[in-house]
């Protein structure tokens, strides 16, 4: 009976560590997906069931890493997920999904602005410092938000669109947040398939292909995506979006596959 017993603890026990998060006890992004993934079903079947999903950043957490070490920085994430869980109700979810990530998904919530007034709540707890290893730590977190319920088949899908919201709120500042809209996800495509060209080019110019036969090409690519990167810039300064992390990479492929392109053809 022992033996049965403490085979039973051990499988447990196994299932814990498989679906949370070991440092903080949140679950972790295999059990996130699977509630969004029964959230999606309720919405479905249940024509008066809204939820949201909050993807959740730390700004700037490496400098904590970088200047107080690791262990602080570990210690800040478990105070963070505190935090966190104390702002929702049980029968909501905390996830540790990455380094310093953090989703939230608000189950059976009354109106969308629910949501948003659990988005201010958390943003304003965030703001108060936290106490780790005797040190005051002041931090901010960017926010996207997924207002439901859509037309979603995937978890995964619902997960990617709160991580482009929230990216797109952390490109406008610390602290700021952002819900979720398609124009967000197609401005996202757009500067993947524009940073794919140039690297293609790129990677092109250094394998020496800038013969006689391939230049035009080459040419030709890297005015059809210099043409595009400038119009998207244009748009986005129409609206007042800055570039973020990833934009400004492009950018710098682009100058730099411009200049090793002027300097094999002069």
């Amino acid at each position: 009976l022992e033996d049965v017993t403490e085979r039973k603890r051990g499988e447990e026990r196994l299932r814990y560590r498989t679906f949370h998060d070991a440092l903080t006890g949140l679950p972790n992004r295999a059990l996130c997906l699977d509630r969004i993934a029964r959230a999606i079903e309720r919405a479905k079947r249940r024509s008066n069931y809204i939820y949201a999903l909050l993807f959740l950043d730390l700004d700037r957490f490496k400098l904590v890493n970088d200047s107080l070490g690791h262990l602080a920085g570990d210690g800040l994430l478990r105070r963070v997920a505190d935090r966190l869980r104390r702002e929702v109700r049980q029968l909501d979810t905390v996830a540790r999904v990455g380094g310093d990530e953090f989703v939230v998904l608000l189950e059976e919530i009354a109106s969308p602005g629910d949501a948003l007034r659990i988005v201010k709540a958390v943003r304003e707890r965030l703001r108060v410092p936290f106490m780790v290893e005797g040190r005051q730590i002041y931090v901010t977190a960017s926010l996207g938000v997924v207002l439901g319920p859509a037309d979603y088949e995937r978890p995964e899908e619902l997960l990617q669109n709160a991580a482009i919201a929230m990216n797109a709120a952390r490109s406008a500042g610390c602290g700021r947040v952002r819900v979720f809209d398609w124009s967000m996800r197609e401005r996202a495509e757009r500067v993947m398939d524009l940073e794919t060209s140039l690297r293609q080019a790129l990677e092109a110019v250094e394998r020496g292909q800038l013969d006689q036969t391939v230049h035009v090409t080459s040419k030709d690519a890297l005015g059809r995506a210099a043409r595009a990167f400038n119009a998207m810039v244009a748009r986005l300064r129409q609206t007042s979006d800055s570039l973020n992390q990833s934009q400004a990479e492009v950018a710098e492929q682009h100058r730099l596959l411009e200049t090793r392109v002027t300097t094999r053809t002069a």
